[in-house]
């Protein structure tokens, strides 16, 4: 608020200032649709059942197992 009046102040009008929050929100935008969520996401990591072997080629074992029994655990509601 205080940027748009010191803007109207400066300038005499609000164009500027509204030209310049068009122009971040476009940009803000393109920027969080560019984020490849399912590349990043633990949202989107596979769980295997409990008991299921998990092969070496499983990832999400490799890079992420405490995050995903964290994840399971607490989806599941289970307090031990």
């Amino acid at each position: 608020m205080l940027l748009f009046d010191w803007a109207f102040t400066q300038l005499g009008s609000y164009d500027i200032a509204f030209a310049v929050g068009v122009a971040t929100l476009l940009a803000a935008g393109i920027v969080s649709l560019s984020i490849r969520e399912k590349k990043h996401s633990v949202r989107y990591v596979q769980v295997a059942p409990e008991g299921a072997a998990v092969g070496e080629s499983s990832s999400s074992a490799k890079v992420f197992p405490l995050v995903v029994r964290l994840l399971v655990w607490r989806r599941r509601g289970v307090s031990e």
